[in-house]
């Protein structure tokens, strides 16, 4: 089922910020090279989404979202990623393949939230990525969702993680009483 004009720019408003602005929660890049390589990903996006054409805007998507990560703009990064699922399950009833894409992008912000400490939203999205994977059929999925979901619920010492330091009284001179 083809969209039309309207819808088409409903779902572009969704997948691509029309500004790099802090409007949208999107921090403004440090150089001008980084801002190219931001601007060049999301014009492919805005492309793959006039498509209609979920692998394409799923492979787009996770394009930006690798750029984004590397340069450490992780937040931007899951945002990216919400808005382009979310755009995408709109029109999953009516366009074939949305499964086959969701599955992949879920995963993709399972990792993201969990770099973000979000533990919970992050076995969340995986187990998500596991039902998306099914409905498409997936064998690939099923295997990559359930190697996440084993990830994600290991005891935090099996994993790599980022741990952030706590000030603790040393640290800071401050004492602490009754200690």
């Amino acid at each position: 089922m083809s969209m039309s004009d309207r819808e088409r720019g409903a779902i572009e408003d969704v997948f691509v910020p029309r500004t790099t602005t802090d409007r949208h929660g999107l921090p403004s890049p440090r150089s001008g090279t980084e801002l190219d390589v931001i601007r060049h990903a999301r014009g492919a996006l805005l492309a793959a989404s006039r498509t209609n054409e979920p692998s394409r805007i799923a492979e787009a998507c996770l394009d930006l979202v690798g750029k984004l990560v590397e340069q450490h703009r992780v937040l931007a990064a899951s945002w990216v990623l919400e808005n382009t699922i979310e755009g995408l399950e709109r029109t999953e009833l009516e366009t074939p393949g949305s499964a086959d894409a969701l599955w992949g992008l879920d995963l993709a912000l399972a990792m993201v939230y969990d770099r973000l400490g979000k533990a919970i939203d992050a076995r969340s999205m995986a187990r998500r990525g596991l039902s998306h994977a099914i409905r498409a059929n997936s064998d690939t999925g099923r295997a990559r969702s359930r190697e996440v979901i084993q990830r994600l619920t290991s005891a935090p010492e099996d994993r790599p993680t980022q741990r952030f330091a706590r000030p603790n009284s040393q640290a800071t001179g401050r004492t602490v009483p009754g200690r």
